[in-house]
């Protein structure tokens, strides 16, 4: 796992069990235990190998679409919007299972699993100022409302109680990001 600095608050899981955090995800937690279950939800990732699966799936998809397709203009947008669609169902099950992955270890380690939901419902609502995306269609995740349902449902509701990190530790881990990550949102 790396931190990165960048203005984007999110995480993502790559090929080769790597985990990259961005540090404006961590500026935005608001706890520990919502830094902790964006974390463990890449770990589900890894864990499955999403990562590997979904970049030999797009690269069979789009190499199939050029062969349909062959080298014509614009084809790439095409083979792209393609992908899109016929891989979509597929991420949303992954993100689903990741989702699922994160609360059970959430759980077990001690800490909050339904602080997932509540960091993803914040940035998407920043994300999307509270409106529906038009490209809903392509989404790779399910619904928000959604997921942050199903996630506090498996959490259930002693899940508030639980607290991974002290005070005082959740203040050092932020300060791995610099000056920036020390900001709290209201």
């Amino acid at each position: 796992m790396s931190v990165r600095r960048h203005g984007t608050a999110n995480a993502f899981a790559l090929p080769g069990a790597r985990v990259i955090v961005l540090s404006s995800l961590i500026a935005r937690a608001r706890s520990a235990d919502e830094a902790a279950a964006v974390l463990a939800h890449e770990l589900g990732h890894v864990r499955r190998r999403d990562p590997t699966r979904s970049l030999i799936r797009a690269s069979g998809t789009s190499f199939l679409l050029s062969l349909v397709l062959g080298d014509l203009t614009g084809s790439t947008i095409i083979i792209a919007l393609g992908d899109a669609v016929l891989s979509a169902g597929y991420s949303r099950d992954a993100e689903r299972a990741a989702d699922a992955y994160a609360v059970d270890l959430m759980t077990r380690a001690g800490g909050n699993g339904a602080a997932l939901a509540d960091i993803l419902e914040r940035i998407a609502k920043d994300k999307h100022d509270g409106k529906s995306d038009v490209l809903d269609l392509l989404r790779s995740h399910p619904f928000t409302r959604e997921r942050a349902a199903a996630i506090r449902a498996q959490a259930g509701p002693a899940a508030t109680e639980r607290q991974i990190l002290s005070g005082a530790a959740w203040t050092a881990l932020r300060g791995v990001c610099g000056p920036e990550s020390k900001t709290t949102e209201p």
